[in-house]
């Protein structure tokens, strides 16, 4: 915060640098064997930060989902039927083989009689709690994009429940104990405005307040919000699956491997962030910050100066409704030379874009198009179809009446 001119408080980012851990040293707040609580543990940032802890510190893990959990220990055995299942069975079995110990707990961390048992069990268990990530969280890009007419109460409620039910439980049940950290895993669209994604958004700009607020407490709260994470399977980098941040939403992978972070850059940000002496709020942005406070807050636009858009060369467009699309997004992007597969996000769209985009088609055609379906037709050809099929399909219901 900082203070502005009329003696108001206001929003403000300082750019800094992480410490480094030195060879062979532990972070600051880690403790060799230590004792960790990652709620959400089981996907796929939990299940990175808990590869660190383990290779780290060799750390005793507790860690919780929504999902059935596989039985643990060295000789348990992978379950059948299930992928998904198997899947964490095999996560846990490698965390295991490492030298780290695994308590896996299928547990809701809004759910107050689940946490009291999860809490007694870790108190059985070891004896001790030495820090708590709390990761706990439902984001599904595209069921998650729409608009805020479209954002209902089950979308804000499944969304919600995680990111603030989730933190008043884990504070009502941290009360008293004498922790290390907690740590709680938000993202930079609580600072861009998350278009698109208002529940999501409203739940980390819930857990940052939070933090904030009882930052000065006994217990160390600390926050950092993500940009966008990827998750590769294989050897050659094919993308497999992600946790994608609304500050870039774009379904496009290609175009998010650029700028996303990768388990590998997460586990050293994560290690930085523990050796931080005095707990505070970090944001972590692959791209330039101020650009994009420009871009999603202040609301300036890429493109050419205001006024008509020439027509995009690269093509010879036979059909109208095609040529009409390149203009619009050669009017948005600046970008001339197009094609019939030109790819809006390989162009640099994205979601603030696209909504802008579907606004300005839908007026252009007189239909309503969501910028949802346009990023699941981001070539110009598959956008000029797919506003083909809603005209007339609009044309259909009007002679219908």
């Amino acid at each position: 915060m900082a203070l502005a001119p009329g003696g108001r408080w206001v929003r403000a980012y300082e750019r800094d640098t992480l410490p480094e851990v030195g060879a062979g040293q532990l972070p600051l707040r880690l403790r060799e064997r230590g004792v960790y609580l990652i709620t959400g543990g089981l996907g796929g940032i939990g299940m990175t930060l808990a590869d660190y802890l383990v290779r780290t510190c060799r750390a005793r893990l507790v860690l919780t989902g929504l999902d059935a959990v596989p039985p643990t220990g060295l000789g348990a055995a992978v379950p059948d039927g299930d992928p998904g299942l198997a899947e964490r069975a095999e996560r846990i079995r490698k965390l295991e083989a490492l030298g780290g110990e695994v308590l896996a707990v299928r547990c809701d961390a809004a759910d107050r009689e689940r946490m009291a048992a999860l809490f007694e069990e870790i108190d059985r268990r070891f004896g001790r709690l030495d820090g708590v990530v709390h990761a706990a969280g439902v984001f599904e890009t595209r069921r998650a994009f729409r608009s805020l007419a479209e954002t209902g109460r089950e979308d804000c409620e499944r969304r919600l429940r995680p990111k603030v039910r989730g933190t008043l439980m884990l504070a009502e049940f941290l009360r008293g104990r004498r922790l290390d950290f907690v740590l709680m895993q938000s993202s930079l669209s609580s600072h861009l405005g998350g278009l698109g994604f208002y529940a999501y958004t409203a739940g980390n700009a819930y857990m940052d307040a939070f933090a904030e607020r009882h930052r000065g407490d006994d217990i160390p709260w600390m926050t950092v919000n993500w940009d966008g994470w990827i998750f590769r399977e294989r050897d050659d980098d094919t993308p497999h699956a992600s946790v994608v941040s609304p500050s870039f939403a774009s379904p496009d992978f290609g175009v998010v491997a650029e700028i996303a972070i990768r388990p590998s850059e997460g586990a050293e940000i994560y290690g930085r962030l523990m050796n931080l002496a005095t707990p505070h709020q970090v944001l972590v942005s692959t791209a330039d910050f101020d650009a994009r406070i420009d871009q999603w807050v202040r609301g300036a636009q890429p493109g050419p100066a205001a006024g008509p858009a020439p027509e995009p060369a690269g093509a010879a467009w036979a059909d109208p409704v095609a040529a009409q699309v390149a203009r619009a997004w050669t009017d948005l992007l600046g970008a001339e030379e197009l094609h019939p597969d030109s790819n809006f996000f390989a162009l640099g769209g994205d979601s603030l874009l696209g909504v802008s985009l579907a606004h300005r088609l839908s007026q252009e055609f007189d239909t309503v198009l969501s910028a949802i379906t346009l990023f699941e037709n981001p070539t110009i050809t598959q956008m000029a179809k797919e506003i083909t099929r809603a005209t007339a399909q609009d044309q259909d219901h009007q002679g219908e009446a």
